[in-house]
């Protein structure tokens, strides 16, 4: 038989805790192991068991941060969690290219932290950012850009941009300044986009930016999660 399983993408603050979907907690969890408090998570890259608190039957706490870290998860990254038993988990990582990350020997057993960072995991991670839906963005049919985004990727009010959907469709929209051109902000399409790719109020879009040419780029619709 299969190992339970379930999978949580990484959002801006992950590094303090990681929730175990409900779903997954009242079907696996909730009355058979709630005396325990601690997880033991493993994965491929190490042999060694990292020992994380459990807080609210739900939240993995103290002991996750020194994971994520000796994993090097970063945001965008999918962990799957396969539940073994007595609260023990494996976990494997898939990067924002939707293939398995490879560690080799990049686990320092002893410090428990990378030897060294990916330089392509980097320069992955700054191209891509988390968009939350709200009201006010589809009402003025405008979204912000994350300022550190658009810094250390040279956007400005003169790149042209659109937006990329899953399907290849191309959606249109313009850029403009403000606070003397450190925000930017997309103006217009961005509502037909919303409706276009069926997104609901309240989720976090990731997308990933696409250079085509100098001055233009496209924003890709990578995944489609609820934080």
């Amino acid at each position: 038989m299969a190992n339970k399983h379930f999978f949580q993408p990484l959002l801006p603050g992950f590094h303090t805790h990681l929730t175990i979907p409900v779903a997954f907690f009242s079907k696996h969890i909730e009355g058979r192991n709630d005396h325990k408090n601690t997880a033991k998570l493993r994965s491929d890259a190490s042999e060694m068991t990292w020992k994380v608190k459990i807080e609210d039957g739900r939240r993995l706490t103290e002991g996750w941060k020194e994971f994520a870290l000796a994993h090097d998860l970063r945001i965008g990254d999918i962990v799957i969690f396969r539940q073994e038993k007595n609260m023990a988990s494996n976990v494997t990582v898939f990067g924002l290219s939707c293939c398995e990350t490879q560690y080799g020997t990049c686990i320092d057993q002893d410090k428990k932290i990378p030897k060294k960072k990916n330089p392509k995991r980097e320069e992955a991670e700054s191209s891509c950012f988390v968009a939350n839906v709200t009201p006010s963005n589809l009402r003025y049919d405008r979204l912000y850009l994350p300022m550190a985004f658009t810094k250390n990727n040279g956007i400005n009010a003169k790149t042209k941009l659109a937006l990329l959907d899953k399907n290849g469709v191309k959606w249109s929209t313009d850029l403009r300044s403000e606070y003397n051109g450190k925000r930017i902000r997309m103006i217009g399409g961005w509502k037909k986009f919303f409706i276009a790719n069926f997104l609901k109020i309240g989720e976090s879009i990731m997308f990933k930016l696409i250079w085509d040419g100098n001055i233009s780029c496209v924003l890709k619709l990578c995944s489609k999660v609820k934080s």
